[in-house]
């Protein structure tokens, strides 16, 4: 009895470590201390002394509230000396007053997001030990953009995760393919890869092959941040469009070869796999959207498996044959 229970133990641990995630790397030791801001809090408090508030808000928040003045025109120029006035009247005004309301009834504690903000910088900081960790700053933008990028801040839009039935997404003709993903448990993968996509933009791609490969790499990445995070949150899927692209990649695989859509160089032709829609274009309307980034996913996990490198290392391959080659990615064998 006691040789049986040997020998299970070992095909136990045998089993484990062959299942181990390799993403799980140890943070203990890494110190991430991210700085947190409500600039949504500040903006909307009331105020006598807007001219006041405009100079408070601008010195303490510095390029984001630059950055935010751009995205949205109605809050003036912060050069223009009357930059206060458009301030006021954006921050008093009823339907801005509603929809912040709504952000402090949904968000009234943020604190479980910033935790999980902190553990993926944490990985950022173990696989990019040299790159800076963004200041994150919680705003309204206005149902606009999120989130809001510079060199050392990143800014996240609160009113873009109110829940997939807010009203006003569909009045503002929101897409329900968008506003489905627009709930809380989107906000902390889609605010870390938009920094990603910042700190690791796109070379001038020659190809359709150069597009999928970059878009895996970012995919790949967020592997590396949130290992134990559903695949559908890391590339903003439903669990069904998962299921269809497992089902059919070597299909998926097949239609690209045979139709030489890896050499593709027309840019619109190239846009229909990779950009948002109900589905991808070529492909039956029961596919997701955006199946070229799914698939150079995939070329990137084979690539990462097949070659002993770094996260560091790979964003540095810029040869998008070489990768395919060395990926030795070959669906369905």
């Amino acid at each position: 009895m006691k040789h049986i229970s040997i020998v299970f133990l070992i095909i136990v641990a045998l089993l484990s470590a062959c299942t181990k995630n390799k993403h799980d790397v140890d943070i203990s030791s890494v110190e991430v201390d991210l700085k947190v801001f409500r600039f949504d809090e500040d903006l909307f408090k009331e105020s006598n002394d807007w001219k006041s508030r405009s100079i408070e808000l601008r010195n303490k928040y510095g390029a984001f509230y630059k950055n935010l003045t751009q995205m949205i025109p109605n809050l003036g120029n912060p050069e223009d000396p009357a930059h206060f006035k458009y301030l006021e009247r954006f921050a008093t005004d009823k339907d801005m007053l509603d929809l912040q309301a709504t952000i402090e009834e949904t968000f009234p504690d943020v604190d479980p997001y910033v935790g999980d903000l902190s553990t993926a910088f944490s990985y950022y900081r173990y696989h990019f030990p040299k790159k800076v960790i963004p200041e994150i700053i919680f705003f309204n933008s206005a149902l606009n953009a999120s989130p809001l990028v510079n060199d050392g801040q990143m800014g996240i839009g609160l009113d873009l995760f109110l829940g997939a039935d807010f009203e006003l997404y569909g009045l503002v003709s929101y897409p329900q393919y968008i506003s489905r993903r627009m709930t809380p448990d989107h906000m902390v993968t889609n605010s870390v890869r938009g920094w990603l996509i910042s700190e690791f933009p796109k070379d001038n791609s020659e190809n359709l092959l150069d597009d999928i490969i970059w878009e895996g790499k970012i995919l790949y990445a967020m592997d590396a941040l949130f290992p134990f995070t559903h695949d559908s949150l890391k590339i903003e899927y439903r669990g069904q469009d998962l299921d269809w692209c497992r089902a059919f990649e070597a299909n998926i695989w097949a239609f690209m070869i045979d139709k030489e859509l890896l050499f593709e160089t027309n840019k619109a032709e190239r846009l229909k796999l990779l950009n948002d829609g109900p589905f991808t274009s070529g492909f039956a309307k029961e596919s997701p959207s955006r199946v070229g980034k799914w698939l150079g996913w995939q070329i990137i996990r084979a690539y990462m498996e097949n070659n002993e490198l770094g996260l560091e290392a790979m964003f540095a391959e810029k040869d998008s044959q070489k990768i395919l080659r060395l990926s030795k990615y070959k669906p369905g064998k």
